[in-house]
């Protein structure tokens, strides 16, 4: 039977199964910062304890970056890596939930493509020189580079 005692960890005070289920969760976020390495059959990479000498290293090295400094490290490896709160598909333990809610909330998938959409509408409007094309296009163009500016 697993006790559920709460002890202090590197990042955390939690109990033993959420502390593990945390830094699992931080591997499968930071899998950019992670060499990729698939099997021929297209298989994704293995549990941590089946995986190579060499591989397993490199991820608990990983983890040992991250928990030295926390949190002040997971935010300025987050940002290195382009890893945002979206990077965390599976469920995180309260204690992970917190600082992965503190990262950037990312980019919704097709985010992207409602800019062009206005992009060719705007476009569209000044081939047929329809009235107000100018403008229309001045805050396409504007609103499309307002959110790199707000960081």
């Amino acid at each position: 039977m697993l006790t559920r005692l709460t002890q202090d960890w590197p990042a955390a005070r939690c109990t033993g199964w959420d502390y593990l289920v945390g830094m699992d969760a931080l591997l499968s976020g930071f899998g950019v910062a992670r060499r990729r390495d698939f099997s021929p059959r297209g298989e994704c990479r293995e549990r941590l304890e089946m995986r190579r000498v060499d591989q397993r290293d490199a991820d608990l090295r990983l983890l040992e970056a991250l928990c030295q400094a926390w949190p002040q490290s997971l935010r300025a490896a987050s940002g290195q890596y382009h890893v945002t709160q979206r990077s965390f598909r599976q469920q995180c333990p309260d204690w992970l939930a917190h600082e992965i809610g503190q990262l950037a909330p990312g980019r919704i998938n097709g985010e992207t493509n409602v800019g062009r959409r206005a992009l060719r509408i705007a476009a569209e409007a000044e081939q047929w020189r329809k009235a107000g094309w100018r403008s229309l296009r001045a805050k396409t163009l504007l609103k499309m580079i307002t959110p790199f500016n707000e960081h």
